[in-house]
């Protein structure tokens, strides 16, 4: 079963958005001084959470996200808990 993945342009918009966002920003400053936090910076400068590219809450781009995975043709889900899972 084919996973929901960060198109190549996505990945480019979202460390755009962090580069503006107050959070990103908080965080930023945690890892410079090594102070406690549960993110970390991955190698392309974007602010991850584990595994997971951490997306401001910047309206625009997470609507972009939802509907690439809601409406891509490699994505069924027939439950909005499959839509959480896949995202997630």
């Amino acid at each position: 079963m084919a996973q929901v993945r960060v198109k190549l342009g996505y990945r480019e918009q979202i460390l755009e958005v962090q580069q503006f966002d107050d959070e990103v920003l908080k965080v930023r400053i945690k890892l410079e001084y090594k102070g406690e936090t549960l993110f970390q910076m991955g190698d392309n400068g974007i602010v991850m959470f584990g595994r997971h590219m951490f997306v401001p809450d910047n309206k625009d781009l997470k609507l972009k996200l939802l509907r690439e995975a809601h409406e891509s043709k490699f994505t069924v889900h027939p439950c909005s808990t499959k839509m959480y899972q896949d995202l997630k």
